[in-house]
């Protein structure tokens, strides 16, 4: 049963708690009294793991969870206010690196993700969420929240939910890939930004073949572009049921700019066709 204890009467002092190299901290982490920022995670490379609670004890505080370049901090007990705490803290996600929510989180604040990837593997719950336009929320899990506003990217990894309204700004980027991935809205989805399309490693969708990438209670605006990457872009997309059931379709080869006689390829051939 032992514990960290981190900010206890501190005031207005900052504190934290970082690892600067992989490790597994399996101690329950308290977030106490005082009203300055309250930093935990990683400031160096690699995975590190704080493998019980991470609990934020005191009204109304904020949380940075610190990930670095090239590091991964997993959270595997989630990150809980406190049972009874009144005030709302915010917790946001800072550094270019990766935080990992993989258990229940309830946050009693709001939620940001300023820099970096924070990935939701089961429910996360806080007021409301905000993509930052640095940020990257990614994950299989869902949010319970007020409102979830993207200015930054979304990349689930599986079905990705949320119960609340979610709006994409124009600077917002949906990156989804074909044959596995899903973003479920319970409550209005506002479309706008870029939708990436790519696939899954080694699948090849067949001519026809659907795919359900978003659902939705209400449905408003739409991307304001599509961009199949890689692979993707060699396929022509039938893109006419996406805003109405969210559904894509696979067509045949997209077709080759220059390629006049139809062959596969661009070549002295096309120009004849061309010209003649």
């Amino acid at each position: 049963n032992a514990y960290v204890l981190l900010g206890a009467d501190c005031g207005t002092v900052d504190a934290a708690m970082l690892t600067s190299a992989p490790v597994t901290i399996s101690r329950n982490i308290t977030i106490s009294a005082g009203s300055g920022r309250a930093t935990i995670g990683s400031s160096g490379a690699g995975v590190s793991t704080y493998s019980d609670d991470v609990i934020v004890a005191a009204a109304g505080k904020n949380v940075d969870l610190l990930a670095e370049s090239d590091g991964m901090v997993i959270f595997a007990a989630g990150v809980n206010t406190a049972d009874g705490q009144t005030g709302f803290g915010k917790l946001t996600k800072t550094g270019p690196g990766k935080s990992i929510l993989q258990a229940v989180s309830r946050f009693q604040g709001d939620t940001y993700v300023d820099a970096g990837t924070l990935q939701v593997d089961d429910w996360h719950y806080c007021r409301d969420l905000v993509v930052g336009a640095d940020g990257v929320l990614s994950g299989g899990g869902s949010i319970l929240a007020d409102s979830v506003s993207v200015l930054g990217a979304v990349s689930p990894e599986g079905t990705l939910s949320a119960e609340a309204d979610v709006a994409f700004a124009s600077t917002a980027r949906l990156a989804m890939e074909i044959g596995g991935d899903k973003l479920n809205v319970d409550g209005e989805l506002l479309l706008g930004g870029v939708l990436q399309l790519s696939l899954v490693d080694g699948f090849t969708p067949q001519v026809g073949e659907t795919f359900d990438i978003l659902e939705f209670t209400t449905l408003s605006g739409t991307f304001d572009s599509i961009e199949p990457l890689g692979a993707a872009a060699a396929i022509s997309w039938d893109f006419s049921a996406l805003y109405t059931i969210g559904q894509i379709s696979a067509g045949g080869s997209a077709p080759i700019i220059g390629d006049t006689d139809s062959d596969g390829d661009v070549d002295s051939d096309d120009y004849q066709t061309l010209i003649a």
